[in-house]
């Protein structure tokens, strides 16, 4: 089996560099090249199951429609989260598509903090809603129980992950009355491994996965489990994980 899990910041962002991250004006419309390259790489790699976190939800956009569309993956199951600020007028969150049938799907909210932050603009802004999402992916008679989250930013907001265990222990309590055969996203911290601290689970990627080199984002897989991983560099502000259980 073939599991991917992408970041694709909502669709790609505009703005100054040197302009606060909470500051920067939103693009007026997604970024054809990103959406592209999504299917493109999709259909060279061909994986069983893709993971997707701050995907563009909304329907009028038809942003998972086109994924859909121009690819084998064929099944999906979608959680909207939030308002995107990547790009105007629009909702993103998580996704899991599937070249095969997908059941017994939950949606869970993360536990929010309630953080805010004005930036030097006079703006203020607030910490937007997490959350995990679960499906069975069905392949012929194998079942495998897939897991994706997206955490909170908490260095945008003057904080540390340290400071909310709450949310890790409800992630890790998650994990362990659910069982999944993996668990990705983005995690959001450099120390999520100590952490989330969950047993039975071993982390595929050790390398940068951000454009600032450091890791954010990974597939964990089951102890003892067997596998190739490789990260691919794209358009978005995060690399594409693949790992390939072997």
């Amino acid at each position: 089996m073939k599991i991917v899990s992408f970041n694709v910041s909502g669709g790609f962002y505009v703005g100054n560099e040197d302009t606060e991250y909470l500051d920067r004006k939103a693009a007026e419309r997604i970024d054809e090249r990103l959406l592209q390259q999504i299917i493109d790489l999709m259909n060279a790699e061909d994986p069983d199951v893709v993971c997707f976190q701050e995907i563009i939800t909304s329907p009028d956009v038809g942003y998972i429609d086109r994924i859909v569309t121009g690819t084998e993956l064929k099944h999906r199951a979608e959680f909207e989260l939030s308002p995107c600020n990547m790009v105007k007028d629009t909702n993103c969150g998580l996704a899991i598509l599937s070249k095969h049938p997908l059941a017994n799907v939950k949606k869970i909210f993360l536990p929010n903090p309630k953080l805010s932050k004005t930036t030097a603009s006079g703006n203020t802004y607030y910490l937007y809603d997490k959350g995990m999402l679960l499906a069975d992916v069905e392949m012929g008679e194998k079942s495998f129980r897939a897991f994706t989250h997206h955490n909170f930013p908490f260095g945008r907001f003057n904080s540390t992950a340290d400071k909310h265990p709450e949310v890790f222990d409800f992630i890790r309590q998650t994990v362990e009355a659910e069982k999944p055969d993996f668990v990705t996203g983005d995690f959001n911290t450099l120390n999520y491994r100590e952490l989330l601290n969950l047993d039975g689970y071993e982390s595929s990627c050790h390398e940068g996965t951000a454009a600032d080199g450091r890791q954010y984002d990974d597939i964990m897989v089951r102890v003892g489990m067997k596998y190739e991983n490789k990260v691919i560099k794209t358009l978005s502000d995060h690399v594409m994980l693949v790992t390939e259980i072997i």
